[in-house]
């Protein structure tokens, strides 16, 4: 298994794309932690991150005790 970085685009809207991982949203995406990524990192045009957390579901399973 590949090593994996959350990672984010420092400017909102860029275009960026990784050869094997693919586009990068403004929201942050797992890339592999290769050599492309982490040039990406040192230039400045992405950041680590961590993930946002997950939200609570809306449709959580309800049980009916009647």
């Amino acid at each position: 298994m590949s090593t994996t970085v959350f990672v984010v685009p420092t400017e909102a809207g860029a275009k960026l794309s990784h050869p094997v991982s693919g586009i990068l949203p403004d929201g942050g995406a797992d890339w592999l932690a290769d050599q492309f990524t982490f040039r990406l990192i040192r230039d400045g045009a992405i950041a680590k991150s961590e993930p946002a957390p997950a939200k609570a579901s809306s449709t959580s399973a309800k049980t009916d005790n009647s």
